[in-house]
């Protein structure tokens, strides 16, 4: 009576004990062996599970764990992915965020890296479509890249996706999208601490796609819905694609903006433009501070940057120029070493700025 090697499949309250009699008289029913004692096989499975669950992970000092090692992070287009830890990328529908997901896994699994690509919103035959044009079709990652359909929310999810983990050796996962991978609303907490309990049970690094609205206050500095969703994420990125592009334009650039990290300081603003040729999709990068739309999502410190690289300016006409309030332009120059004046008063960028424009 079983269906592939299972008698009875359920879900159980391992520690209610009435649910466990009636398991146990399910089984003796199913089996046609009521003889065997099949309360004492779900008592003895329960108690393993109570004494493994109470026990947990082992007790040991802090200083006995090993170091991160030196590599924490893949660079893909500029962009630093997290070996170990979830980041998210967040923004408008309609972004860019899923092609820029599927060509962060595809450029990652053509270095041997075995990616997962966990969808709630797509479908296969379009991310294969993608997959093609980023790549090219003999250059397709097969072996170190996979894909999963999703229907149920992650914490359901969760269990078939480690078996494949487990068995494939995977190194990454990206999940696109949170809001269809949750049970309930994103705004409840209680669902976001849960899918960050799946994703720790998952083991590995992760790339998490989120939404945001333009209704929301401060929609472009968290993903929509619960705080514990930015909270979460180890780093995070804002995705924002330029309005100035028709609908007929075979080019797209969006600038990503670094949001939150937990493992380092706050990034530059990355540009990267989608060229969509007839028979290829080419992703680049680009200086942000060139476009007239995307420019204004740059911090002050790095608009001021680009605009006293031009040429020395006082703080009033950066203020003009930046329309901010001169306080906070000269808040900014005082606590940052890039800046420093002339004996004009003048803003320039130090000496000490080195050839990759950070300090």
């Amino acid at each position: 009576k079983t269906v592939d090697g299972v008698l009875l499949w359920s879900s159980m309250n391992f520690s209610s004990q009435r649910t466990r009699a009636t398991i146990a008289s399910s089984l003796a029913g199913r089996s046609g062996a009521a003889q065997l004692d099949w309360l004492g096989a779900v008592e003895t499975l329960s108690l393993r599970m109570a004494r493994a669950e109470a026990e947990g992970s082992p007790i040991q000092p802090l200083a006995d764990y090993p170091k991160p090692t030196a590599a924490e992070t893949w660079e893909v287009s500029g962009l630093p992915i997290l070996q170990r830890h979830p980041m998210i990328l967040f923004g408008d529908g309609g972004a860019a965020k899923s092609y820029l997901a599927l060509h962060i896994a595809a450029t990652l699994a053509g270095r041997g890296i075995k990616v997962l690509y966990a969808d709630w919103e797509f479908s296969p035959e379009d991310h294969r479509e993608r997959l093609e044009r980023l790549t090219g079709e003999a250059l397709m990652p097969r072996d170190n890249l996979h894909y999963v359909r999703c229907a149920g929310p992650l914490v359901s999810e969760v269990a078939r996706l480690q078996a494949h983990i487990a068995k494939f050796g995977t190194q990454y996962i990206v999940c696109d999208s949170i809001a269809f991978a949750v049970p309930g609303r994103p705004e409840d907490a209680e669902n976001a601490s849960a899918y960050y309990r799946a994703v720790r049970h998952m083991g590995i690094g992760s790339l998490h796609l989120a939404h945001t609205t333009k209704s929301l206050d401060h929609g472009e500095d968290k993903p929509f819905g619960s705080v514990f969703w930015s909270n979460g994420a180890r780093s995070m990125w804002f995705v924002k694609r330029s309005g100035d592009q028709s609908a007929e334009t075979d080019m797209v650039e969006v600038a990503l903006t670094h949001k939150k990290s937990n493992t380092g300081r706050l990034l530059p603003a990355l540009g990267l433009r989608l060229q969509f040729d007839p028979q290829r999709t080419r992703i680049e990068r680009f200086d942000v501070a060139d476009s007239a739309e995307l420019a204004s999502t740059l911090p002050i410190w790095q608009r001021i940057k680009t605009l006293v690289g031009v040429r020395p300016l006082t703080v009033q006409p950066i203020a003009d120029e930046l329309g901010e309030k001169e306080d906070s332009i000269a808040r900014t120059i005082r606590r940052m070493d890039l800046f420093t004046k002339d004996r004009d008063n003048r803003i320039r960028l130090a000496t000490a700025l080195n050839t990759e424009g950070r300090f």
